[in-house]
């Protein structure tokens, strides 16, 4: 799997960059003008770029889907778990929601914000509304009261970890809750871990 690219953009389109890496052109879809030329020559740039892809496999073809922050990777990759949402829904959402934007206006759970999306219509905007609030409301909390957070995905992605160890929903949202405002992935779990089993501890000698 392609999870990484990094090269000079030879053709540039509002959803698409060729990506010469080595003399190999690799064609990458984004989300709308997620690429944009800097170079002289209409659609084309002399300066190399680094994408973070995510590959797709299919029976007749491999897709790669490229981004220019770990963090909207992330969010693509949160949207294409979310049923019925395919690569050409989740690029359209991206394209016109940072991924903060995309959880505060979710948020204020108003579905008529993300008809603003071609092709969502009132029934779909309702689904991705009830969906992304599951996925998402642990921290909405904080964005409306925090500017200076850890980014959404980022979160999403500790969070996944800690279910992994074995956490339960309350000490994996007080973990959250307790996350300094910046760091390494691998830090931040350190210090949800950190948290969570210190308030462990604190529980047991209250109990004692």
């Amino acid at each position: 799997m392609i999870g990484y690219l990094r090269g000079i953009p030879i053709k540039i389109t509002p959803q698409v960059v060729i990506l010469d890496v080595g003399g190999v052109g690799y064609y990458v879809n984004t989300k709308e003008n997620g690429v944009r030329s800097s170079g002289t020559g209409p659609g084309s740039s002399s300066d190399e770029i680094s994408l973070f892809i995510h590959t797709r496999v299919r029976e007749d073809a491999i897709n790669l889907y490229g981004f220019l922050t770990q963090e909207e990777l992330s969010t693509f990759e949160l949207l294409l778990s979310i049923h019925a949402v395919g690569p050409s829904l989740a690029l359209a959402i991206l394209s016109k929601f940072s991924p903060n934007d995309l959880v505060k206006a979710v948020s204020q759970n108003d579905a008529s914000l993300l008809k603003i999306v071609p092709g969502v219509g009132a029934k779909t905007a309702e689904r991705l509304l009830v969906e992304l609030k599951q996925k998402t409301d642990w921290i909405a909390s904080d964005l409306s009261s925090n500017s200076n957070i850890v980014p959404v995905s980022l979160r999403f992605e500790i969070k996944e970890a800690l279910e992994q160890l074995g956490y339960t929903p309350d000490e994996i949202r007080f973990g959250l809750q307790s996350l300094p405002d910046e760091g390494s992935e691998s830090d931040l779990l350190k210090a949800a871990i950190k948290s969570i089993t210190g308030a462990k501890r604190e529980n047991r000698r209250g109990i004692g």
